[in-house]
């Protein structure tokens, strides 16, 4: 288990790095560069300061969900009605954030089960959106910024459905290696995009010359 917590430590540090440098070349994929990093920061505070019993903690935790599904839909869906989605979705997370401090502090058992309904809920909703996306949207032209966030779906949609079919397995690993598996395949996405982009010119000069 150690093992799969580092290397999933280390595939959410690398892989905001390498969108970062795929956003000189492709600006729209800023937002999931930003994501990206939002989730490995997190990642790297929660696992190494005391914040595990904390209001903070717990927040953060959340704003994984909202974060994930406003850009999503950013990216997904289009219209005045995406934009005001968008935005409502991104203005949820602070008001929980708030009520989260104001409240009485939650017993780990109620917060745990309001996590995994906000998770799952979300979850759902995302495919939802991919799905009528895709289905729907004669012009949609699907990029690297649709894959990554396809990518986190998909480890997303592990995490509430590998457990509900109660084999006799230790779920949560199993969870966190289809989750790394999804990091690694937007890590070697990511490659392919850089290596193909600078390889790129040099064809183009060696045609033009």
């Amino acid at each position: 288990m150690v093992e799969v917590k580092t290397l999933g430590l280390v595939a959410s540090t690398v892989l905001p790095l390498l969108a970062w440098m795929v956003t000189r070349r492709q600006r729209s994929h800023l937002y999931v560069a930003a994501y990206a990093s939002w989730i490995g920061c997190v990642d790297l505070l929660r696992r190494n300061s005391p914040l595990q019993s904390l209001v903070l903690d717990r927040a953060l935790s959340l704003s994984y969900s909202f974060f994930f599904l406003a850009c999503l839909i950013h990216y997904f869906l289009t219209g005045r009605a995406a934009r005001t989605s968008t935005r409502v979705i991104l203005g949820l997370w602070p008001i929980v954030f708030v009520w989260l401090a104001a409240s009485p502090p939650l017993s780990v058992a109620v917060f745990q089960r309001a996590f995994l309904a906000t998770y799952s809920a979300t979850t759902v909703i995302a495919w939802v959106v991919i799905l009528a996306a895709v289905s729907r949207r004669r012009e949609l032209r699907p990029t690297l910024s649709h894959l990554a966030l396809v990518l986190y779906a998909a480890g997303d949609a592990v995490a509430i459905c590998f457990p509900l079919l109660h084999w006799r397995v230790d779920e949560w690993r199993i969870v966190m290696v289809g989750y790394l598996i999804c990091l690694t395949t937007s890590i070697v996405a990511h490659l392919v995009f850089l290596f193909s982009a600078r390889t790129e010119p040099a064809r183009l000069g060696q045609t033009s010359g």
